[in-house]
């Protein structure tokens, strides 16, 4: 309990200043943020009551601190007493939600002297003239004050480009799309059943709903005139109409929903949209201004329901080809929408299997609690000097344009600050966030990262993209080229004087380039590259092992008996070195790191950081046919000049060659062919330190008394740690699974 405790207080925090917490758009995405995140602690502060979503935020561990201010009425007293909040916390930065939070948050920030603050704006192209002089006043003096905060965040385009046409000049954007949570929002037949039952819907009856608080940009009037215009051309059709404010005590709502001519139910606010949504046949949002990213949508999409909605904010640009568009305050073409899909079952079906293909891809919550996450942790490195932030202001992330350099953090003269990370994938949507983020958050940021993706088939570019972080930079092969080309690729597109590889399921600490740049910058004045230390963890067997490599470790001799360097995920050099060494060998698809630091070695310097600051993931098994064919070229390439060395040196190389392939044939579980190639490497040099006979002789006691569970059932328990298990020996290549994968 100890550790859990120390764990929570080491986190930074962030306190978010919201206006309230009922069950609108904003407050639920805050609430999801907040629950998933793991990088930060977080204080959330209602400037009125509690509402709805307290209970979940309290129940999640997140303490909430409502001010209980009274709706449109400023209150110096809770101005004051936010301003303490801020003091006593002493966050890595304040956020702010929607207007008057924005205003609140940033006049108590000034009375606690605290920086950064930054705005959360969620809308665009308002018309103010439906919203009382207050919020109006509000919206003109927050335009006056937008340099102040340390950022604007936005989570649409159209919401950047209509408050720079206000007059709004942050000092820097930062474009972060809302995400949907798809285990919540999902196609749910049991919700569909409860909800049609619940609201007496027919089983042939088409169920059109809209999920909108009662406000004037979200046209409920237009709504309705476009379901009786429906109706009367259709039978057979029924609308539900949920949020805030939306019932029948509201008179106008219900004198149209009267007049509709079919089945209207307004429901007011719902503590279960995502079975609501599940039990849709079409969803609508006929906002006629103000949407920037409405969750609405995405959140009906991912539920496989095909949308009807309005040309306003990015509403179009969410639901793509997935749905139909429509021009705002246009009641006839919104009915003629709905009719089209109401009237065509397959077409719907079709339409709502994309919607939620397309929120898979592009709108997920992993990828925005992600967006956040680097954002957040970017700014909130302002707040402690660092040059991460010196970046160009007034420029959105997430544009596509390309990162010019910005300005990592200074060191002397004598030490490399200028690193580009370099990272090959290839079908790894799942893994690809967390190696590029444990990338971006270094203590040292880096200059760009570098993803090469090797024509991936699953979402990987779009997780990638879903970062939008400026020092990304995608490059997409067309065709599956391998991990090597994949490498020089990103090698040839680096812009830093050092490189530093990291693959696409592995991670790094985050003191990982600092230290190694540190040790770079203390060594020999001919130093050109540096390794880490590192863990391996079998995800397989939930397994351990450890390797803290010393200097007798980084040089050509060492390397006779191996690669256990993993310079895939461990390596920073200078790229200069490329253009002397070479490339990586194109033609290997498995030890083609082994080859490239065999050929470095020979005339550069090599040097190590022993603390193990990467995280090594192994993967599945590797195919044998590469790993002998990848073995036959660096035998052919390397065993000549072992043998001029000497001739032991060449016979421990043939040895450890002929050792990875019994490796590889154990873990493919081609035992027969495992001992005859291990007999041959015995033969050929059979000197070997004690924890090779070790590890040998458990294995075999194993396979013999046939427990094995697969490779490495006997090491469920642990992993030796190196100074017990020396890597480089183990008896059947604890690396051979790994190396060579992207």
């Amino acid at each position: 309990m100890g550790e859990a405790r120390q764990e929570v207080t080491l986190r930074r925090t962030i306190v978010h200043v919201i206006t309230e917490l009922g069950s609108g758009g904003a407050e639920r995405m805050l609430v999801r943020l907040v629950t998933g995140s793991t990088g930060f602690r977080h204080v959330v502060v209602p400037l009125t009551g509690d509402g709805e979503l307290a209970v979940v935020l309290r129940s999640a561990g997140v303490e909430v601190i409502p001010l209980g201010m009274r709706r449109g009425i400023p209150s110096v007293k809770s101005l004051v007493r936010l301003s303490r909040i801020i003091r006593r916390e002493q966050p890595a930065m304040v956020q702010t939600w929607l207007y008057h939070a924005d205003l609140s948050g940033l006049v108590a920030a000034k009375l606690a002297r605290f920086q950064p603050v930054v705005w959360n704006l969620r809308c665009s192209n308002m018309d103010l003239s439906h919203y009382r002089w207050s919020t109006r006043a509000v919206v003109r003096l927050l335009t006056w004050l937008s340099a102040q905060p340390e950022a604007i965040m936005v989570n649409s385009e159209a919401g950047r480009r209509w408050h720079e046409a206000l007059g709004y000049r942050p000092k820097r954007w930062e474009l972060v799309p809302n995400g949907v949570d798809l285990t919540i929002f999902r196609p749910n037949p049991e919700a569909r059943g409860r909800w049609r039952h619940h609201l007496g819907i027919k089983k042939d009856d088409v169920l059109i709903g809209m999920v909108a608080r009662r406000d004037p940009m979200k046209d409920h009037e237009g709504m309705l005139q476009a379901a009786a215009k429906a109706a009367r051309l259709r039978p057979g059709l029924a609308f539900v109409f949920a949020g805030r404010g939306v019932s029948r005590d509201d008179p106008v709502l219900a004198r149209l929903a009267e007049e509709v001519g079919a089945p209207v139910h307004l429901i007011d606010a719902c503590d279960d949209v995502p079975g609501l949504m599940a039990s849709l046949d079409v969803a609508v949002l006929s906002s006629a201004f103000g949407e920037g990213f409405p969750n609405v949508v995405a959140e009906a999409m991912a539920a496989g329901v095909p949308c009807v909605v309005t040309d306003v904010g990015d509403s179009a640009a969410i639901a793509g080809t997935t749905g139909l568009v429509v021009q705002p305050r246009n009641p006839v073409a919104l009915a003629e929408a709905i009719l089209t899909l109401a009237a065509d079952n397959p077409l719907r079906a079709r339409l709502g299997a994309s919607a939620r293909h397309r929120v898979m891809e592009y709108f997920g919550l992993a990828a925005a609690s992600a967006r956040y996450e680097v954002a957040w942790g970017r700014l909130a490195a302002l707040e402690a000097g660092s040059a991460d932030g010196a970046q160009a202001s007034g420029q959105p992330i997430g544009t596509g344009t390309a990162f010019e350099g910005g300005s990592p953090t200074a060191f002397p003269e004598s030490r490399p600050a200028d690193v580009s990370v370099v990272i090959p994938v290839y079908n790894r949507a799942h893994e690809i966030t967390r190696a590029v983020l444990s990338a971006l958050q270094q203590t040292h940021p880096p200059r760009e990262v570098v993803v090469v993706d090797d024509a991936s088939t699953d979402a990987t570019c779009a997780m990638v993209r879903a970062l939008d972080d400026p020092r990304i930079r995608l490059i997409r092969h067309e065709r599956n080229l391998g991990a090597a080309t994949a490498r020089n690729t990103g090698i040839a597109a680096a812009t830093g004087t050092w490189v530093a590889f990291l693959d696409s399921d592995d991670e790094w600490a985050p003191e990982k380039l600092a230290r190694q740049l540190q040790r770079i910058a203390n060594g020999p004045p001919d130093v050109c590259a540096c390794v880490t230390g590192y863990s391996i963890y079998d995800q397989r067997y939930q397994t351990f092992g450890y390797f803290h490599p010393n200097s007798e470790q980084c040089t050509l001799l060492s390397l006779v008996w191996g690669c256990s360097l993993s310079p895939g995920s461990t390596l920073v050099v200078r790229r200069q070195t490329f253009f002397d060494v070479g490339p990586f060998d194109a033609r290997m698809t498995r030890f083609e790191d082994w080859d490239w630091l065999l050929r470095f070695c020979r005339d550069y310097v090599l040097i190590s950081e022993p603390a193990a600051l990467t995280i090594i993931h192994k993967a599945t098994n590797p195919s044998l046919r590469r790993v002998e064919s990848s073995l036959a070229i660096l035998r052919e390439k390397h065993r000549d000049a072992f043998y001029k060395v000497s001739w032991v040196s060449g016979r421990r190389f043939d040895s450890s060659v002929l050792i990875e392939h019994a490796a590889c044939a154990y873990y493919n579980r081609r035992y027969a062919l495992m001992t005859s190639v291990l007999l041959r490497a015995m033969a050929i040099y059979p000197f070997r330190n004690a924890a090779f006979f070790r590890m040998l002789g458990k294995r075999t006691r194993f396979l013999l008394l046939g427990h094995d569970r697969g490779p490495g059932a006997e090491n469920r328990q642990r992993i030796p740690s190196a100074d017990e298990s020396d890597i480089r020996s183990d008896a059947l290549g604890s690396m051979s699974d790994k190396r060579g994968l992207n």
